[in-house]
């Protein structure tokens, strides 16, 4: 989640990590950081890790996430973010692919036609 830090440093930190924390107690919940830009000290990201699709998107669904997380989540940069992991290089190890050899997307078949609701609006009438 890339976020605009206009309420202060130390408020955004704060958020973001009360955020991730939450997150941090979903079911398939991986791992997480919270960082800034090196070049714009207004941007701060929030990254997390989930075992797979199903289940980042049951933690956005989960009570607690919408009651504690959901208004920071919501203050996000409007841009991707939600990304597929196809390949890999652990710190002196060879290059891993995500999925195996021949890497296979793990995108819905119809990832590319199913729009955000702002997307779809002029042509819904």
């Amino acid at each position: 989640v890339g976020a605009a830090r206009g309420a202060g440093e130390s408020t955004w930190l704060a958020d973001a990590s009360a955020a991730l924390g939450v997150l941090a107690d979903q079911s398939g919940y991986c791992g997480g950081w919270v960082g800034r830009a090196l070049d714009d000290a207004d941007a701060g990201v929030m990254v997390t890790e989930w075992e797979d699709v199903g289940s980042y998107r049951r933690a956005l669904s989960a009570y607690d996430v919408k009651l504690h997380a959901w208004w920071f989540l919501a203050s996000a940069c409007d841009e991707p973010s939600a990304y597929e992991v196809l390949h890999g290089r652990p710190v002196g190890g060879p290059g891993v692919d995500a999925v195996g050899i021949d890497v296979v997307s793990l995108r819905a078949d119809d990832a590319d036609v199913v729009a955000l609701r702002r997307d779809r609006g002029a042509a819904e009438g």
